[in-house]
């Protein structure tokens, strides 16, 4: 199955993650900043980041950009409670494949699995 690095410095909202994906078998890891992030992602190469944007440390907005730069291939998903369109603009621009606000709605396992479907991933 898909490994998913959820990226959010919020423990209440990772934990929401878990009850929603842990169920269709994704391997799930996480980190609380964008600057662990980055590493982790380096490290695990997970196929799916979801990635909060305003964090400590590094937003997330700078960790989508240094991922590019460091070749990382994988989807990256931009979750934010912000949903302004700069916001969301400024996530794609900084290189994620899509953006999703919070809080998510119930077709939200059915994006992620149809974005996983898209680039043939189990």
């Amino acid at each position: 199955m898909a490994r998913i690095l959820i990226i959010d410095d919020d423990p209440y909202i990772r934990k929401m993650y878990t009850r929603r994906l842990s169920r269709y078998g994704y391997e799930l890891f996480f980190e609380e900043n964008g600057a662990k992030g980055v590493h982790a992602a380096i490290d695990l190469q997970p196929e799916l980041i979801i990635m909060d944007l305003y964090m400590p440390v590094k937003n997330g907005f700078q960790a989508i950009e240094e991922l590019r730069e460091l070749g990382y291939q994988g989807i990256i998903m931009a979750c934010s409670a912000s949903v302004n369109e700069v916001d969301s603009g400024k996530s794609l621009k900084s290189g994620a494949d899509i953006f999703i606000p919070k809080p998510i709605t119930r077709a939200f396992e059915a994006s992620i699995a149809n974005l996983l479907t898209k680039k043939n991933i189990p």
